[in-house]
């Protein structure tokens, strides 16, 4: 599928998919429907980086749709940054993807950002 670009690590269930991660070398995650029992967005922290023209109520649906379909935690980088600066909206995201790999209690997704 890829021939000649990369070297596709295939795997089909969250435990592999973390040992993956770990060895290094990931620039690319492609997660399909039947990923681990079809929880393609379990692993998932979903974050908007730049600013975007949508509005309160249009970033507020993509939240609530990334939450219904199951991803661990949404995060606004964008508004991190310009409430508290770029080191601790760093500092904030990454403890946020770390905190996301541990397994969530059943029925659990949050969100961080303000």
């Amino acid at each position: 599928m890829f021939a000649g670009s990369s070297d596709p690590d295939g795997v089909c269930a969250r435990q592999a998919a973390l040992a993956s991660l770990k060895s290094g070398g990931i620039d690319a995650i492609v997660c399909s429907i039947h990923f681990d029992e079809s929880r393609m967005f379990d692993p998932l922290v979903c974050c908007r980086i730049l600013h975007s023209p949508l509005s309160a109520r249009a970033i507020e649906a993509l939240v609530t749709t990334a939450k219904s379909l199951g991803c661990r935690q949404v995060v606004d980088f964008n508004q991190l940054q310009r409430s508290h600066g770029e080191a601790e909206a760093d500092r904030r995201l990454c403890e946020t993807v770390v905190e996301s790999v541990a397994p969530a209690p059943a029925g659990k997704t949050g969100s961080t950002g303000e």
